[in-house]
């Protein structure tokens, strides 16, 4: 069940990511913080944070389990440390909700830094993971 619930996260990870990158790929420019897309885009989100919390409960039971000690310490820290990141990341985004937030620019690029460091911890997450049910 921890299996598919990451899947389920990551799957969510990439929908909510994509809502903002397509919005600027097709309008070529951000929308803004009262738009539907960033309506959408924190929706997915949060939905995001609740799957990502529910695959840690998910995961916590099994942690004594062969499969689980086979993932190896590296999993489950990139595991642990995508996790912080994801609370970090939507806790900004939130705080950018404002249209009259100080320092806009900064904490949209935080934001953003910090999504891009979420997706590759992620990935990292998976790739160790995969590679010890492998070997």
């Amino acid at each position: 069940m921890a299996s598919v619930s990451g899947w389920i996260a990551a799957a969510l990870i990439l929908l909510a990511a994509s809502v903002p990158l397509l919005f600027r790929a097709r309008n070529h420019r951000r929308a803004t913080p009262e738009s539907p897309t960033i309506k959408l885009h924190v929706l997915a989100g949060l939905v995001t944070s609740i799957a990502a919390f529910l695959h840690t409960g998910l995961v916590l039971p099994e942690l004594g389990s062969e499969a689980s000690v086979g993932g190896g310490t590296l999993g489950f820290l990139a595991g642990a440390i995508a996790f912080l990141v994801m609370i970090a990341h939507a806790g900004l985004g939130l705080g950018l909700r404002d249209p009259k937030v100080r320092d806009r620019a900064q904490r949209r690029r935080r934001h953003a830094t910090t999504g891009v460091v979420l997706a590759v911890i992620v990935l990292v997450h998976v790739v160790l993971l995969l590679r010890a049910r492998q070997g």
